[in-house]
């Protein structure tokens, strides 16, 4: 599985944007991903840092 395929499961639902990996946890999964601050459709998007672990936001 790639980042992008990880950070679906994480969140429940696909990424409306293409995101960066910025922090991993101890096992190398993506805990925290950056966020364009325009959507490709350019929708603006507020959330620049999104955190995408579901054992962190708990």
């Amino acid at each position: 599985m790639d980042d992008r395929e990880i950070v679906a499961v994480q969140i429940g639902r696909p990424s409306r944007a293409k995101t960066t990996t910025v922090n991993r946890c101890h096992l190398g999964l993506p805990v925290v991903v950056r966020v364009p601050p325009v959507l490709e459709d350019g929708t603006p998007f507020p959330t620049l840092y999104w955190l995408t672990c579901p054992l962190a936001v708990r």
